[in-house]
């Protein structure tokens, strides 16, 4: 048998064929992968045909040297110099892309590129909406600026008609009514601490009847301090300033005018959080003052024995369950020291009490906000003629805010009361207020209230009770000038025969504000 010539070649045999024809499957495949990867980085230097891509079958020997340093490099043996040599930060990123699977291109629809792995890039973030501004009240005032604290300070001057100015029983004169008032409020700026402030007094005028002249007023300050993260202190000061009707059961003679009653007082408090539960401790001082009565004769008396001194140390502890719901329990003991000790009917009327309640502040959706609370309350006086005072004391503050346009405030109390009225332990009074406000326009709101309230005299046979109604209308027209209206019925039924009264007083005014 004649041996091939040097010019005659032996047929593939056909394990050669399907093994070339693997191996050329697979550099078509290294191909479009390093392709694919080019596209999706700029940085990506261009495939080499003599390295194999990451999961292929590579044809070349064990031993073979990489054709890529650093240069790009064509079939067979690199070319020197034939490119420029990339920075080295560059060449660091071409290196380790070359190693790693090639990412997706983002927003690709290529099946190709969508069946590769694709592990370095994050996912595309959800487009979000953009949050709406809260808006902005074109009649809001804006205040004097400080440079830290907002000083919003406002006048009234209204008047009108009261059909009985002294709220006296029987037939009584009516008489004009002429009213002035001013208030300032005080918001901080501080990036640490807050302090807010309201101060209102208020003078009230009737031409008719000049003993009626009383003056009104109200005030709290609260300034709290951030000791540390979960530390806080709070300091406040308060004032009520209102007048006593002549006729009054606490009064002891017949009067011809109104006596004043000014109750001023501090407070402390000290509010340590641990986690979601805060405990919180709480003291303060009250003093309450009478003014002078005038007899029939008109000659002025003195009330010391009504004066006194009211010291309360109070623990809270609650626990935030949701934001905005934190149920909580608090505890009190208290001291109410007269300047006297005998009184002007014989009875010493010091007292020590305690009280023990649980509630829970919440806000619900915003739409329902407030703090309701209700407990047991105790109180034993000095003298031992006057039977110990036991009863019933709550609270509550709702804010129900039904639509944009209209808003419902609640209020409600129940509470252990002291009196000056011969024979009587104490009095339990329980009071109920409801305030509907609605916006007919933008700067024209139109509110209705309503108010009842009761008082038992313990030790004595005697209960009075009544209740107030009124409207009320607001019309804005700037910022700094707004035009107010309003109506108020009140009715009392009084703890004696031939105490009762009505009386009906209508006022319209102007309100400069900034």
């Amino acid at each position: 048998m004649a041996c091939p010539g040097p010019e005659t070649s032996l047929p593939a045999r056909p394990s050669t064929v399907r093994l070339a024809a693997l191996a050329g499957l697979a550099s078509g495949l290294a191909w479009a992968t390093a392709t694919l990867a080019q596209e999706a980085d700029p940085f990506q230097p261009p495939p080499d045909p003599t390295r194999p891509a990451a999961g292929a079958l590579s044809t070349a020997p064990a031993t073979s040297k990489p054709a890529f340093r650093g240069s790009y490099a064509q079939v067979g043996k690199p070319v020197k110099g034939s490119q420029k040599k990339p920075k080295p930060r560059r060449l660091q990123q071409a290196q380790t892309l070359a190693s790693s699977p090639a990412p997706v291109p983002l927003g690709s629809t290529s099946p190709v590129a969508a069946a590769l792995p694709n592990p370095g890039l994050p996912e595309p973030e959800p487009r979000r909406r953009p949050r709406r501004k809260a808006e902005v009240d074109p009649y809001e005032p804006l205040g004097f600026d400080t440079g830290g604290l907002i000083l919003r300070p406002a006048i009234e001057a209204t008047g009108g008609y009261d059909t009985n100015p002294n709220r006296a029983p029987g037939p009584h004169k009516g008489s004009a009514l002429l009213r002035q008032e001013g208030s300032l409020q005080v918001d901080s700026q501080w990036e640490r601490h807050a302090f807010t402030a309201t101060l209102r007094g208020a003078y009230n005028e009737y031409p008719g009847q000049p003993s009626a002249n009383r003056p009104d007023g109200q005030g709290s300050a609260n300034l709290r301090l951030d000791i540390l993260r979960d530390t806080q202190v709070d300091l406040g000061a308060a004032y009520d300033l209102t007048t006593e009707r002549p006729g009054s059961l606490e009064q002891p003679i017949a009067t011809l005018r109104r006596s004043t009653i000014l109750t001023a007082g501090a407070s402390a408090t000290l509010t340590q959080r641990f986690g979601a539960a805060a405990v919180s401790l709480r003291g303060s001082v009250d003093r309450t003052t009478y003014g002078d009565l005038q007899g029939p004769d008109g000659v002025d008396i003195s009330q010391p024995g009504r004066d006194l001194n009211a010291y309360a140390l109070r623990l809270r502890t609650g626990y935030e369950v949701t934001p905005g719901v934190q149920p909580f329990v608090e505890a009190s003991v208290d001291k109410r020291a007269y300047d006297t000790t005998i009184d002007a009917s014989g009875y010493a009327r010091s007292s020590s009490g305690v009280q023990a309640r649980a509630g829970s502040t919440f806000e619900i959706t915003r739409t329902l906000t407030g703090e309701v609370s209700a407990g047991y309350g105790s109180r034993d006086y000095e003298d031992p003629r006057l039977l110990p005072l036991r009863g019933p004391v709550a609270d509550a503050s709702l804010v129900w805010s039904a639509t944009p346009l209209t808003t419902v405030t609640l209020r409600g109390t129940s509470a252990l009361a002291e009196t000056t009225v011969v024979g009587a332990t104490g009095a339990t009074v329980k009071t109920l207020g409801i305030e509907i406000s609605h916006a007919l326009m933008r700067n024209l709101i139109l509110a209705a209230t309503g108010s009842v309230y009761q008082t038992d005299y313990i030790g004595q046979p005697l209960r009075e009770n009544g209740y107030t109604a009124g409207l009320k209308l607001e019309y804005k027209l700037t910022r700094s000038v707004a035009l107010k209206a309003s109506y108020s019925h009140e009715r009392l039924n009084g703890a004696v025969p031939g105490s009762d009264y009505t009386a009906n007083v209508v006022l319209v005014g102007l309100r400069l504000q900034h």
